[in-house]
């Protein structure tokens, strides 16, 4: 989520709004993507992207 998204506390700005992603309305957190903890739950994604980054970049 780009950081202009997200509110004061962290959270999502979108919430609930008609401009939400789908893909962001059906999301399930698991364990496996979103860690044990909130610092997981930032680092994880950000390993994600740069393991399946294009070779481009």
């Amino acid at each position: 989520m780009d950081r202009d998204q997200m509110t004061r506390d962290h959270l999502c700005g979108i919430y609930g709004r008609p401009d939400r992603p789908d893909v962001r309305i059906s999301f399930q957190a698991t364990r496996e993507f979103c860690g044990a903890s909130s610092g997981e739950a930032l680092q994880l994604p950000g390993e994600l992207e740069i393991l399946t980054a294009s070779e481009a970049y």
